[in-house]
């Protein structure tokens, strides 16, 4: 019997018949990796405590004919400060969630791995806790740089039709990914949409962002808002194992 190891954040839990769990991780070496955790739902189970959301974790899985099996897990970092923070919790419950939709397994990509790592870094340090506006823009923040790595880069500086660069007014088409400059807009008869001047110079600001930078930009909270609607709608068009709900999950909880 063949055996990864290999460290990753737990991504997602699954009940599986009365004691045992599905499991997805993204490990720093093999990418995504989906296993049964047996007995893991058990007071007694060997497992419980170290697979657990939020954590990263040392995990050696063997590979089965049909399934995976975890087979040892241990806790390498259980960022405890971290899940005392509802805020920083629903934040990167939604960012772990998005890359379980939009990665599978058999395709490792450690930038994946250090785009997690670095959010759960800053976040270990962060003295405050995000509002709704800065949570959902720490959200935008991951998942274009995700989009980016998976393949599917936003245009924010030229026109997704014309290629030319973009200048006000702009408007936004989320099943293209980017915006259009007025000529196009009336050329494709698309109806007026009402931005804020500073907008797209903040998305474009998110887009070539550290997570440091998201955690000091500062904006008015209409801002912020509207930048995270652009998002939001372009998050409706990719294809994924799912419907993205960060940012409904962000403002339904932190209301």
């Amino acid at each position: 019997m063949a055996y990864i190891r290999d460290r990753g954040f737990v991504l997602k839990h699954e009940a599986l018949r009365e004691h045992d769990t599905w499991i997805s991780i993204y490990d720093e070496r093999h990418g995504k990796l989906v296993g049964i955790a047996r007995g893991h739902r058990r007071l007694t189970g060997k497992q419980i405590g170290h697979m657990e959301p939020l954590v990263l974790a040392e995990v050696m899985i063997a590979e089965g004919k049909q399934v995976d099996k975890i087979a040892v897990s241990r806790v390498v970092e259980p960022y405890h400060g971290i899940r005392k923070d509802l805020s920083k919790v629903v934040i990167l419950s939604s960012c772990l969630s998005l890359v379980d939709m939009l990665t599978r397994p058999g395709v490792p990509d450690q930038r994946i791995f250090a785009h997690i790592e670095e959010l759960f870094q800053l976040f270990s340090g962060l003295t405050d806790s995000p509002s709704k506006e800065r949570a959902q823009l720490f959200y935008s923040w991951f998942a274009l740089r995700l989009l980016s790595l998976s393949g599917n880069i936003a245009s924010f500086t030229d026109c997704v039709i014309c290629r030319r660069e973009l200048t006000e007014p702009i408007y936004p088409i989320p099943k293209m990914g980017g915006g259009v400059c007025a000529r196009c807009a009336k050329a494709e008869g698309l109806e007026s949409h009402d931005t804020l001047p500073m907008t797209w110079k903040l998305l474009r600001l998110i887009q070539g962002a550290s997570c440091e930078d998201i955690a000091s930009v500062s904006a008015q909270k209409a801002l912020f808002r509207q930048a995270n609607a652009v998002i939001s709608d372009m998050l409706e068009f990719v294809p994924a194992d799912g419907e993205p709900h960060g940012f409904r999950t962000i403002s339904g909880v932190l209301a």
